[in-house]
C-alpha cells in the first residue's frame, strides 16, 4: 500500500508499506525446511523537480525500510536493514 503526495515548489513525497507474512518449509534443496518471520518494510522517497532553461533536474534521496526493522528475505542470505540512496537525474 501506497500515497504519493506532491507537496508546492514540485517536491514529491512516495511512502509504501509492504507486510509480508511467515514463510514455512521452503522446497529449494539447499533451504529445505527453512521458516522466515513475518515482517513489514516501510520505504520512502522524496523527489524534487528543477526546471533550467528548457532542461529538467531531478534529486531523489530514497530510504528503503525506514524503520530499520531488519529482517531475512530468504534463507541463507544476509539479514537485511536500513539503505538510503541518493540520485541526480539531468534531462536535456
Amino acid at each position: 500500500m501506497g500515497i504519493t503526495k506532491l507537496f508546492p515548489a514540485a517536491v514529491l513525497l512516495d511512502l509504501y508499506v509492504q507486510y509480508v507474512g511467515e514463510s514455512h518449509n521452503w522446497t529449494a534443496p539447499a533451504y529445505y525446511g527453512a521458516d522466515l518471520d513475518a515482517y513489514t518494510n516501510v520505504n520512502m522517497c522524496i523527489q524534487k523537480n528543477i526546471s533550467i532553461d528548457e532542461n529538467d533536474l531531478t534529486l531523489a534521496i530514497s530510504i528503503y525500510n525506514l524503520l530499520d526493522e531488519n529482517h531475512y528475505e530468504y534463507p541463507g542470505f544476509s539479514e537485511l536493514s536500513r539503505k538510503i540512496m541518493g540520485s541526480v537525474k539531468y534531462e536535456f
